[in-house]
């Protein structure tokens, strides 16, 4: 977890980072009922980090994309689903973060679950 970075695209007090086991952990399974594309043809992923002395948060960032959606209503080209999915962890005395040896197996709870786009795609965890 030492690959935390700075980027233009987040708020200054928030790290950048990129890891695929958490990234993988964590990803949600995009279903639309409407929708004929079957599994979208990439999947991109940004970690957003906010630490403190007292909590640490995520945002796993996914975007699936599809070349094209084929959809009952409004098939076309070029369609994505952003789906943010957060997590976070209150830390003690006993748990202070700590980038090398930050236990992701039982440490962290998902919070919230948000799909960002206009399809309405329904989104759940395979966690």
């Amino acid at each position: 977890m030492n690959n935390e970075t700075k980027s233009k695209y987040a708020l200054a007090q928030y790290g950048v980072l990129f890891d695929d086991i958490l990234a993988h952990k964590f990803k949600p399974i995009a279903y639309y009922h409407e929708c004929l594309s079957g599994d979208p043809d990439s999947l991109y992923y940004r970690i957003v980090v906010n630490k403190s002395d007292t909590k640490i948060d995520f945002c796993l960032q996914y975007f699936f994309y599809w070349s094209y959606q084929w959809c009952l209503m409004s098939s076309h080209r070029y369609d994505y689903e952003p789906i943010f999915v957060y997590l976070g962890k209150d830390l003690d005395d006993e748990s202070k973060f700590d980038d090398d040896s930050f236990d992701f197996d039982s440490s962290l709870t998902i919070s919230l679950i948000v799909n960002g786009g206009l399809g309405s795609a329904n989104a759940v965890s395979q966690k």
